[in-house]
């Protein structure tokens, strides 16, 4: 049995093209972290931080560039992946199209897995990459995008030749049959106009939108107001017309009720299924999670058995932790699949589901579980 179905691996942390209002833009250091060309600009500390993995030695010089933490990442899946499994390799960010190199890297290390999701912005995104990556047979994409307006993505950019081009990107993605998933951060730039955003994917292939609510400190800025909420209903009260672009109907009643109520009311398992770690070799027990271990310091007898290591690493799935009190992501799916809300069959057009051998293994963690 596969000890996890996703390993999040965030490769350039700290490193965007983009400054979102709702990620990076409220950070005060965030301008201080900056990637030109291959070469790396950030504060002095984030510099003995990566000096200081002990498995970056030999591999930083006096500068540090993309294609080091690359290199870094490389030699931390290969430790990983000597004590975990996992179907499905994420690679998130940052952005990791900010480095030339990247394509190469997913070529290096497409085969070890089912498949390899890539998130992205789509700014930086060339064609010819994505026609290489497409060639690869197992990769797919995952895309941020909050509409098809500059409006409606003024919390990322709102230039409109930027858009364009992300549009195009994701045109061409769907015509090479790739599939992809789209992120959508609801603020009150977008909530009250989601039917463009529905109307016009519906009409490109393969295409699936994940809504989930503005989260976190930026909320005091971007949280959508009252009308805004109730106009996100259009999603609910369609669901029938739109099912092959939207996730399954449950999963929208509970963005909706964190919409409204701010708070989530149910348990969480994704860390059961979802693992995550960095380019310091930092494993966490979901994307948004703690701290849990050092990849080099961790063993295989430490993830034997996948129950007993989330327990000792003293997460419970039916608490309500403070910094998971308004979360919501595409992996809520896992909740709604363990907690028999939806079925196989509802997310048969979500590409991440659709991977030989996910459900299944869904299955018999979920059997673990309980």
């Amino acid at each position: 049995m596969k000890n996890y179905i996703i390993n999040d691996f965030l490769l350039f942390e700290e490193f965007c093209n983009l400054k979102c209002l709702y990620c990076g833009g409220f950070d005060k250091e965030s301008n201080n972290f900056r990637a030109i060309k291959n070469k790396l600009y950030a504060p002095s500390h984030w510099h003995e931080v990566v000096r200081g993995n002990k498995l970056s030695e030999g591999i930083i010089g006096s500068e540090t560039t993309l294609d080091d933490l690359i290199e870094i990442a490389d030699k931390i899946l290969d430790k990983t992946e000597k004590n975990f499994a996992y179907s499905i390799l994420k690679l998130s960010g940052g952005e990791i199209f900010l480095s030339d190199n990247i394509v190469k890297f997913i070529k290096k290390r497409h085969k070890k897995y089912q498949a390899m999701q890539l998130l992205t912005n789509g700014v930086n995104l060339k064609e010819e990459q994505i026609r290489e990556i497409s060639e690869l047979g197992n990769v797919y994409f995952q895309i941020s995008l909050d509409g098809i307006t500059p409006e409606a993505n003024r919390a990322r950019f709102g230039n409109e030749l930027l858009l364009k081009k992300v549009l195009k990107n994701i045109k061409l993605i769907s015509e090479l049959k790739m599939g992809l998933e789209i992120n959508c951060v609801l603020t009150k730039f977008n909530t009250g106009d989601l039917k463009k955003f529905v109307e016009y994917f519906s009409k490109i292939p393969g295409v699936v939108i994940f809504p989930r609510p503005v989260r976190g400190n930026p909320k005091n800025e971007l949280y959508p107001d009252k009308e805004q909420i109730e106009n996100f209903d259009f999603l609910l009260e369609n669901h029938e017309q739109y099912r092959a672009v939207l996730p399954p109907y449950k999963y929208l009643e509970r963005v909706r009720s964190i919409l409204r109520e701010e708070l989530r009311s149910w348990n969480c398992y994704v860390p059961y299924f979802v693992m995550s770690e960095n380019n310091y070799g930092k494993i966490s027990k979901c994307t948004c999670g703690t701290f849990s271990g050092d990849v080099a310091d961790i063993s295989s007898a430490a993830v034997s058995e996948l129950r007993m290591a989330i327990k000792k690493n003293g997460y419970s799935h039916n608490q309500r932790y403070s910094t998971c009190a308004d979360c919501i992501s595409q992996y809520e799916i896992f909740n709604l699949l363990v907690e028999g809300d939806i079925s196989g069959d509802d997310v048969k057009n979500i590409p991440t589901f659709q991977i030989n051998g996910v459900i299944n293994s869904i299955d018999k963690i979920r059997e673990d579980i309980f």
